[in-house]
């Protein structure tokens, strides 16, 4: 049986929606997925690949985790890399991503389907290729029926929620109501709604909102409950 490693991010929404489907194709051509579930250093890594010797490897990565150099599978097993920026690869190599420009359209559509007159993006706190790719799909998306947009541009990071939510509250008060918002993904959506909750905005009278990842967990714990892209992973 032919044994290929899976290096997993713990923690991630769509983790499980990305093994499941390795599984289910690994089943249909005999696989036995070896599933690596702790963040390894490279040296880690390199032993156990080692010791496996695998057929194949796959490197789920995201929020920063898992970015090996390639060359430290050796040249003889083939690695794929799963929603890794291509930018932070020192060499070529396989990568596999989501369609970011695709999620947006969607967003777009849902929200330009309310006929309001603003717009607005919020982004991941921090730098992350797919937040960037997102923006700039709603942005071609509104440019394309006519519209601009308002991007939220705070200070705090995604650990401190009430520096995050405080700032969102601020940039909330000064945007036209109604206003339609696309969020990075279903945490910063989340963040969106309280901070509107603070200050008196309604949700979907006042706010239109739609985040990424159908976290049905966090979507259906928030009230009201929250419109979300599910992206195929």
């Amino acid at each position: 049986m032919r044994t290929v490693l899976y290096f997993q991010v713990p923690g991630k929404v769509s983790t499980r929606q990305k093994l499941e489907g390795v599984y289910a194709y690994g089943h249909e051509r005999g696989w036995n997925v070896q599933v690596i579930e702790a963040a390894v250093s490279e040296r880690k890594a390199a032993e156990l690949v080692e010791f496996w010797t695998p057929s194949g490897v796959i490197v789920e990565c995201g929020s920063g985790q898992n970015h090996f150099d390639p060359a430290i599978f050796g040249r003889e097993t083939p690695v794929v890399f799963l929603d890794r920026n291509p930018k932070t690869l020192k060499r070529p190599a396989s990568c596999v991503t989501h369609d970011s420009i695709a999620t947006a359209k969607v967003a777009a559509r849902e929200l330009l389907s309310l006929k309001f007159a603003t717009y607005a993006y919020v982004p991941w706190p921090e730098p992350r290729f797919w937040s960037e790719e997102r923006e700039d799909g709603f942005a071609a998306a509104l440019r394309l029926n006519g519209f601009g947009y308002v991007r939220f541009n705070g200070k705090a990071k995604s650990s401190n929620i009430r520096a995050l939510q405080k700032e969102l509250g601020t940039w909330l008060a000064g945007l036209p109501n109604p206003v339609g918002i696309f969020a990075a993904n279903d945490f910063m959506s989340a963040q969106v709604a309280a901070a509107a909750s603070r200050i008196g905005l309604k949700i979907p009278e006042d706010i239109a909102l739609v985040g990424v990842d159908n976290d049905e967990l966090l979507c259906e714990n928030t009230k009201p409950t929250l419109s979300s892209v599910m992206p195929d992973f």
